[in-house]
């Protein structure tokens, strides 16, 4: 067995240490947690973030914050100084903010914990606090609990997950079957995070509605859409009400797959100012991986600069497949940002217009203003005003879960109000398409 498969199968019996049953309030700032289970969950969830990230026992890593904040882990920090003061991790700096984050490393106390088994103590993740969520996220974890798991089906298709993607599937189905969902909208972007936007793919086939299939209703061509809604550019905006923008894009560029296409919009789209000219053009995507492997000098020089860091070392051929997927981004990102520049001229303007700034990273403002705007209208528009009138409906970022039964209300809901709102922050009318599949994948 690998060591990466062995620390998935063997990493949540965590809990039953005698360290973590034995643990007490240390400080005052504990005292406003509800009970002592509350402590301990924290706890666990920090130090399983560092875990996760930690792939060379010696190395420092950053914590895993997003995984702590969808979790219900807001004020991770005092569990992480909790941690530090007993001994379990230590922690190197320098902290500058917007610039770089302190990093953790677990020790050799921390390290007899890492042999227990984490996955199957999603049981002690905190209770949601119903009194402080929003409308959105009381109304997402309402329509949660009528969501059932068929735990015999799940197990089964657990077994033949990956063993790297074990871990987010086991937390999947404990946050079923024991209805401990913990729903946050994101102040950024509006969208909402769940256990049914993070579950794998798979596991969807044993979820039911009260004994109802599920079913998706997705907008069609999303994110391109909202970025017409923002750029005046009447060409673009009726090729992304066509359904044909990821087809031009795949032509464009000049690769075979459609799905390429997507990810090269959505590199281009969310990832830095792109002026540099194409290294490879006219070659295919495919072409650029076969015939120009990553070298292995530049893989050594990959794992040195990490180690000089102190942060985690892959295995080599992970390392080259982090590089080839790199390289391959940054040549489809050259490729569609220069057939925009041709081709959507002023499309390019607003996406520059907002990557520009001062800020650390500051091309992320492009990819929160489109998902803003996709929130708005799928759910403030939509998911929100069918909630309020009890339709079974659930928000997965660009569609909606439903019932066979209220499909067609959530079809005219979507088709009507997401059009009204885009329409508005356009100033002209604007076409929606709607796409309805069994939200479902083979097992």
């Amino acid at each position: 067995m690998t060591t990466s498969k062995k620390r998935v199968l063997t990493a949540a019996k965590l809990i039953e240490s005698s360290a973590f049953k034995n643990l007490q309030p240390i400080d005052l700032a504990f005292q406003s947690w509800k009970s002592q289970r509350i402590h301990q969950e924290n706890i666990i969830l920090t130090l399983w973030a560092i875990i996760q990230r930690n792939k060379s026992r010696n190395a420092f890593v950053k914590i895993h914050s997003t995984k702590l904040l969808s979790y219900g882990g807001t004020n991770y920090s005092k569990y992480l100084g909790w941690l530090i003061k007993e001994g379990f991790i230590e922690r190197r700096g320098p902290y500058i903010p917007n610039h770089s984050s302190w990093k953790y490393r677990i020790q050799e106390k921390g390290q007899q914990l890492e042999e227990y088994e984490l996955l199957t103590s999603r049981k002690f993740m905190p209770s949601p606090n119903l009194s402080s969520m929003t409308e959105i996220e009381s109304e997402t974890y309402r329509n949660l609990m009528n969501l059932k798991i068929d735990l015999a089906e799940a197990e089964a298709i657990f077994a033949g997950i990956r063993p790297a993607a074990q871990i987010s599937a086991r937390m999947a189905i404990n946050e079923f079957a024991n209805q401990s969902f913990c729903p946050s909208q994101s102040n950024k972007t509006g969208r909402v995070s769940s256990v049914v936007t993070y579950m794998n793919s798979p596991l969807r086939a044993a979820l039911t509605w009260h004994g109802d299939e599920i079913m998706s209703v997705d907008v069609v061509n999303s994110q391109p859409l909202c970025l017409a809604a923002i750029a005046d550019c009447p060409k673009y905006q009726s090729i992304v009400e066509s359904g044909q923008i990821y087809e031009e894009i795949q032509q464009g560029i000049g690769v075979s797959e459609r799905d390429l296409a997507k990810t090269a919009f959505m590199t281009f789209a969310y990832g830095p100012i792109c002026n540099s000219k194409p290294a490879t053009y006219g070659r295919t995507a495919e072409e650029i991986a076969l015939n120009d492997p990553v070298k292995r000098k530049s893989i050594t020089r990959k794992a040195a600069r990490l180690r000089k860091k102190g942060l985690a070392v892959p295995d080599e051929a992970a390392l080259k497949k982090k590089l080839e997927t790199k390289r391959l981004k940054k040549e489809l990102r050259a490729r569609t940002a220069e057939f925009f520049r041709t081709k959507f001229p002023k499309a390019v303007k607003v996406l520059d217009s907002l990557k520009s700034g001062s800020t650390e990273k500051p091309y992320r403002k492009a990819a929160w203003k489109l998902q803003q705007i996709e929130a708005e209208a799928v759910i403030e528009s939509c998911f929100l005003p069918l909630a309020r009138k009890e339709i079974p409906v659930l928000s997965v970022h660009d569609c909606l879960l439903t019932t066979p039964a209220s499909v067609s209300a959530v079809e005219n809901a979507m088709s009507k109000e997401i059009a009204a709102h885009l329409g508005k922050i356009a100033g002209r009318k604007c076409v929606v398409e709607l796409k309805t599949t069994k939200w479902r994948k083979p097992t």
